[in-house]
């Protein structure tokens, strides 16, 4: 059995079960599908399963990004679907049951492409940028106005430029000979 063949089965498998689920929209189970085949085969989560909630009625999946992490859920999303501000008070009540109150929404386009945003029902403080990143933002903030005519003039005649490798060891930018 070819690969292209086990695919059309397990395609044909999941299209099955979302309807045994409550699914009856043929568009909302092709975009669920494609979501689980992202998170599952693509990304590689642990423990994807999926979940039918009549009271929204769409399809939504749960899963961990490692194994020993709480799972947390995927709402498929057609990219043209307008959502508003009680849509998602609607999907965070899937989080009722929930360690966290978070969701991802996973919007679908056409071709196929997946992006998901992650949104918290609260307000969650940043993480820490690390000191290399900060060391790092700030040598290239330097490099930028160090090279600002240069960068200008490349720009004002559209020629690709590179600047000049710094010697990290030598603070001048010079080849310390």
């Amino acid at each position: 059995m070819s690969v292209c063949e086990v695919m059309k089965i397990m395609y044909e498998k999941l299209q099955e079960d979302f309807i045994k689920k409550g699914c009856n929209n043929r568009k909302s189970i092709a975009i669920a599908t494609q979501v689980y085949l992202e998170l599952s085969e693509v990304k590689r989560y642990w423990d994807v399963e999926y979940h039918y909630s009549s009271s929204l009625g769409r399809l939504y999946f749960t899963a961990r990004k490692k194994k020993n992490e709480y799972p947390l859920i995927f709402i498929p999303v057609e990219v043209s679907e307008g959502l508003s501000f009680h849509n998602f008070q609607e999907f965070f009540q899937l989080c009722d049951n929930s360690e966290l109150q978070t969701i991802c929404l996973a919007i679908v386009n056409s071709d196929s492409t997946c992006i998901f945003y992650q949104m918290s029902n609260s307000l969650v403080r940043p993480t820490e940028i690390s000191q290399k990143s900060k060391d790092q933002n700030q040598k290239l903030g330097n490099d930028l106005k160090k090279h600002r005519k240069l960068l200008e003039q490349a720009a004002l005649y559209g020629i690709p430029i590179t600047l000049p490798k710094t010697n990290p060891l030598n603070k001048a930018g010079t080849s310390g000979t």
